[in-house]
């Protein structure tokens, strides 16, 4: 009976090793989306003052209704929030899942950051701002 405990907790130890390894990357990649929405929404902020015009639509909108600080800072926490629901679906996951929350994250983080933290980046090189 003992020799059987000890087997099953150096088993489970084990996959608590592999299960940590999964959320310290998964908290990773969820911060880094947390602060390329941050550093955006920075970038929108200055590119506005600077005459530009939000491309995204749904962010232009909320602009338009609300104003630029709060229509920009509305979007940004709704976007941390989503990012905190994908985050916690990571824990609550079947393994398989685990690795598709984790590729999701990457991607989203790459896929932003071509898409909204380069361009942002480029229009104010561009007029030194």
């Amino acid at each position: 009976m003992e020799g059987s405990g000890s087997a099953s907790r150096k088993s489970t130890g084990a996959r608590g090793l592999a299960g940590q390894a999964g959320s310290s990357e998964i908290k990773l990649l969820f911060f880094t989306n947390v602060a390329l929405q941050l550093f955006d929404g920075h970038l929108t902020l200055r590119g506005l003052g600077h005459g530009y015009v939000e491309g995204n639509p749904l962010i232009h909108s909320a602009i338009e209704s609300m104003g630029p600080v709060s229509g920009v800072f509305a979007a940004k926490i709704f976007a941390i929030c989503c990012l905190a629901a994908v985050h916690e679906l990571h824990f609550h996951a079947r393994p398989w899942m685990r690795t598709a929350v984790a590729t999701g994250l990457a991607t989203m983080a790459a896929v932003y950051t071509t898409l909204a933290i380069v361009p942002w980046s480029l229009f104010l090189a561009r007029v030194g701002g």
